[in-house]
């Protein structure tokens, strides 16, 4: 099941390459966390995916670029479900991710939700540690 929701927050929305079928498909719409890694396609193209690979497939094409066969990925408001979108500033995404993340976990305690402010904690933990990663660089 697609869910926008992992390990105690939303998913961020970026643009990746999948491969399927021995298809690679580049310019995908796709939600990612960035604590565990989990990637999913993103579900406004999910059952497109298919047709672009039949299309592919017919053709003979072992590579194919999403973007030319739907041209509203390229909309501004195409991840307007996402709480943070890739756009390139990977310091950008994550500081966005520990702001919400540390909202999220006020609120967590507020309610006493004690699983969900595990889930944030190890979360901040993991964000900070990429955090530092991308600083060092």
């Amino acid at each position: 099941m697609m869910s926008n929701f992992c390990c105690g927050a939303s998913k961020i929305g970026g643009i990746g390459t999948i491969h399927q079928d021995g298809i690679t498909i580049n310019q995908v719409p796709i939600l990612y966390c960035p604590v565990c890694h989990d990637v999913e396609v993103h579900p406004k193209v999910k059952e497109n995916i298919d047709v672009v690979i039949e299309i592919a497939q017919s053709e003979g094409s072992k590579r194919v670029n999403l973007e030319s066969y739907m041209k509203e990925i390229r909309d501004e408001h195409f991840f307007e479900d996402c709480s943070t979108v890739n756009r390139g500033d990977i310091h950008e995404v994550i500081q966005s991710q520990i702001d919400i993340s540390l909202g999220l976990l006020s609120f967590a305690r507020d309610i006493g939700d004690i699983e969900w402010q595990e889930q944030l904690k190890n979360r901040l933990s993991r964000l900070s540690q990429q955090r530092d990663l991308t600083t060092n660089k």
